[in-house]
Formats: structure tokens, sequence, C-alpha cells
């Protein structure tokens, strides 16, 4: 199920508030993910040891090229598809990058995004 709206909108609120409501049934699993998991990393690197940061104070993450669409389009089909827990991206809003180890999602009867 697709939950849209804008920044700070309250869809993740939405959508933990539903997981409780259904969480009575413990044979129905109920998964959310959020596009936030999908950012780009925001540095680039030519080398790994020469890495130059992008200035977050300038970078429009409200843009549709600060998302990995690809990847979420893939995650998402790999959990629908998958009998298996799914790996999914976590950003580090710290560090502006994805983090290294990526959590695992699933199988679900329900997934938020």
């Amino acid at each position: 199920m697709g939950v849209a709206g804008g920044s700070a909108a309250g869809k993740t609120t939405l959508c933990e508030n539903i997981l409780r409501q259904m969480a009575f049934d413990r044979n129905f699993k109920v998964e959310i993910i959020s596009l936030d998991s999908f950012y780009k990393s925001n540095n680039h690197s030519n080398t790994d040891v020469d890495k130059t940061q992008v200035d977050v104070r300038e970078y429009n993450f409200d843009h549709p090229n600060a998302l990995d669409f690809d990847l979420a389009y893939k995650t998402l089909l790999n959990l629908i598809e998958s009998n298996e827990p799914v790996p999914v991206p976590q950003y580090s809003f710290i560090e502006h990058a994805r983090m290294k180890d990526p959590v695992y999602v699933g199988p679900a009867n329900v997934i938020f995004f």
C-alpha cells in the first residue's frame, strides 16, 4: 500500500498507528518501508581515498534525482515475490550517505511504502 504526502505530513505516524491496530493478529505480518531508505549517498568518489562531500545545505532532497527509484522498485518486487527477508538500505542523515549494513524486512502480508 503506497502512502503519499509532503514532508512532515504524518505518513510514518499514520502507518505506525495502522500497524498498532493490526497487531492483534499475530499471523498477519505488516512491514513499513520508507522511501527515505532509498536516498542516494550525497558523496561521490573517484577513488576510495578521495571523497568530496556534497554541501547538504544546497542539496535538494525533494528532487527525484535524490532517490534511487530503481533500487526501491527492485526491493519491493523482491519482497513481494520472495518468501525470505530482503535487504533494505538505511540512510544516515548525519553522514548523508547510506549506512554500510541494510536492515532485513519481510516477508509480509501488507507492506506500507
